[in-house]
């Protein structure tokens, strides 16, 4: 049986979590943000700023900062996720992506409502797909960016 880890919450709870499992975090100067987690399975690093650099120029970025950065590449693909939030109505969210990836070539489609939705683009090819999600929650809109580029 592998490693468990019960997450309490906080910082602290989730150190002494990963401390227990024994895995290993990688802990970078102050602002770096990247976490390094190693076991006896593998390794996986989370590199938030690294990730960004990664974004294809094709995806558009929404002008709020953003979350939940990754980026990994496997299996003939790569992956690009990113979330934010902002103050704009889910359909200023949608509205912007629309036109930005009609304008890259992609073919889109919104299902959208005043609560939120779902817009799916694909580019000409195939080989380029943004998937967005966008929720309208009590302060403001969330939003979730997964972008595929096949190989």
């Amino acid at each position: 049986m592998g490693p468990r880890i019960a997450i309490l919450g906080g910082a602290a709870a989730a150190a002494l979590a990963l401390a227990v499992a024994g895995l290993e975090r990688h802990s970078p100067a102050a602002g770096e943000g990247r976490l390094t987690l190693k076991s006896s399975e593998g390794s996986f690093s989370f590199d938030p700023a690294a990730a960004m650099a990664k974004m294809p120029a094709w995806l558009p970025l929404y002008p709020a900062p953003a979350e939940g950065v990754h980026h990994s590449a496997g299996g003939g693909e790569s992956r690009h996720t990113y979330s934010f939030k902002t103050a704009e109505a889910p359909a200023g969210v949608a509205a912007f992506f629309q036109d930005r990836l009609t304008k890259n070539g992609f073919a889109v489609r919104p299902m959208m409502s005043e609560a939120g939705g779902l817009l799916s683009a694909v580019s000409a090819d195939k080989k380029r797909s943004v998937t967005l999600t966008i929720v309208r929650a009590k302060a403001g809109t969330q939003a979730a960016v997964l972008a595929i580029e096949k190989k």
